[in-house]
């Protein structure tokens, strides 16, 4: 979305350079660091599906919230492994430079180019970086352990992770926001799934496309904002989103007509492409106590009044395509948005036995 206004930056860009940032944690198992650049557009020929999974995918029908295991902080013998992908990105201002960009990867125990994996985009929030969420291969961070844990259980079907970066040159905050929803949508997926291997038979559009069902996006903050907007930029790409702690404008103080905006450019974009409330499904969350708790819930309620195109429940998928969650005391703080990451991809991409069970009230 265009249509931010670089005056409502300005009050909070301190706060969330501080609450986004990413703090030091010791060193965890080590694996082996990968880097490299993307591979030609051909997948591997014939590979099998993972799990039974066909071109067609539906949520869980879960209907309460889970707290996430006790444990699942902690390191999984033969759990999976971080590669670090490197691509070019052509920016959209600063004279339009290429530039080096990182992403870090999870790839599940077992990855194996003759399998087909679904896929999640991940973007951190300002002042934080692609090992925010899951840390380096020689320094995991608990969600990578989270990971392993909720696949190993069999929660979630293996799942391949594409943790981003913001581009450091931008010198505009909102140009850094545009240019990252850009580079989503042209380079970052081709760069990703030219290598590893997903549902996607190549990395043209119709192709990516025609895989949006094993996709999904999210991201905490300023990459939560990434994820409302690429809901109106990216739909034809992504059928799961999970939006944390931001609403589509990056302020507390906005005027509510602007969540209202957003709300109906991200049902206009639905509409455009002919979907029904079957084929996209959001799970915002944020914390009672998080800054952005109000603007969050704000984006929300706009998007209920859109009624065609949205249906809101707080009894599960099986009801509806949008919810919404706050977790009690919780703060604008990544390593407490865990439980809302929990949550949202036991939902979208359930394993046979989680997809049949409900969850806790």
């Amino acid at each position: 979305m265009k249509r931010i206004f670089s005056c409502l930056a300005a009050a909070l860009l301190g706060l969330m350079l501080c609450a986004c940032g990413t703090p030091r944690e010791p060193a965890r198992t080590s694996s082996k660091a990968v880097s490299s650049a993307p591979s030609a557009a051909a997948k591997p020929s014939g590979p099998e599906e993972n799990s039974g999974d066909s071109m067609h995918t539906s949520p869980s029908a879960l209907t309460g919230i889970r707290t996430v295991p006790e444990g699942y902080e902690q390191a999984v013998k033969d759990g999976g492994r971080l590669e670090v992908l490197t691509y070019r990105s052509r920016m959209i201002s600063e004279g339009k430079r290429t530039v080096t960009k990182h992403a870090m990867v999870y790839l599940p125990a077992g990855y194996s180019s003759q399998k087909r994996y679904d896929i999640l985009y991940l973007a951190h929030g300002r002042g934080a970086s692609y090992r925010t969420f899951l840390g380096s291969p020689m320094s995991p961070r608990p969600f990578k352990y989270m990971l392993d844990h909720m696949i190993k259980e069999k929660e979630i079907r293996p799942l391949i992770v594409v943790a981003m970066n913001i581009t450091e040159e931008y010198k505009d905050y909102f140009h850094a926001i545009e240019g990252l929803q850009h580079e989503i949508g042209t380079e970052l997926i081709l760069a990703a799934e030219s290598k590893y291997s997903t549902y996607a038979a190549s990395v043209k559009k119709k192709d990516l496309t025609a895989s949006r069902e094993h996709r999904g996006m999210a991201g905490f903050s300023m990459g939560g904002l990434e994820t409302w907007q690429a809901f109106e930029a990216h739909l034809n790409y992504f059928k799961y989103f999970l939006p944390m702690s931001m609403p589509a404008y990056p302020s507390a103080a906005a005027d509510l007509s602007q969540y209202q905006t957003a709300a109906r450019h991200m049902a206009q974009a639905a509409e455009r492409l002919e979907y029904s409330r079957k084929d996209y499904y959001v799970f915002a969350a944020t914390g009672s106590e998080d800054f952005m708790y109000r603007a969050t819930q704000s984006q929300v309620r706009y998007l209920k009044q859109e009624t065609k195109q949205f249906r809101y429940t707080d009894r599960g998928f099986g009801k509806g395509n949008l919810m919404f969650h706050v977790w009690k005391g919780h703060y604008h703080r990544f390593s407490q948005s865990y439980p809302y990451l929990y949550n949202g991809l036991i939902r979208f991409f359930p394993a046979e036995k989680t997809s049949k069970t409900s969850g806790s009230p």
